[in-house]
């Protein structure tokens, strides 16, 4: 792993509990080589960076980064849902409609956004609308093509 780390380019995973890494590395411990060989497969490895980002679920992080809540999020869902607030309240089984404003108002600080169209977008790009982690299972046509260049 030092090896890795000391001379090579390194791209840390963790997805479904199981740690690893991704690394490109030249055994002859000689820079210059590994820089050659960076700049050779350059495309390659920044599409497949690219693809393991997306491919990853970034999702429970965020959450927990934020201090977003069960019912923070049960309130955006719903609110994505294009609820309304009486509707929301009988969901989440409140009375006070400030209920519903205070934790769209969490959620909008804790997203830096102005608005609840602009957190509901915000939420979508950083998949905390999903109940249920989606993950790609398939290879992109952009790592297809950037293995083909080799």
């Amino acid at each position: 792993m030092r090896d890795f780390v000391s001379s090579g380019v390194v791209i840390p995973l963790e997805a479904n509990g199981v740690r690893a890494v991704v690394g490109l590395y030249d055994t002859s411990g000689k820079f210059a080589n590994h820089d050659a060989r960076f700049e050779r497969d350059r495309t390659i490895i920044q599409t497949l960076a690219n693809h393991l980002h997306m491919c990853s679920d970034w999702s429970d992080d965020i959450i927990v980064q934020m201090g977003l809540s069960d019912m923070n999020l049960q309130v955006l869902r719903l609110k994505a849902q294009g609820l309304r607030v009486k509707e929301i309240l009988y969901e989440i089984k409140r009375d006070n409609p400030k209920t519903v404003d205070n934790h769209m108002q969490r959620i909008r600080k804790a997203l830096g956004t102005r608005n609840d169209m602009e957190t509901i977008q915000r939420a979508a790009k950083l998949g905390l609308l999903q109940e249920d982690s989606l993950h790609a299972h398939q290879i992109g046509p952009q790592l297809y093509d950037a293995l083909r260049l080799r």
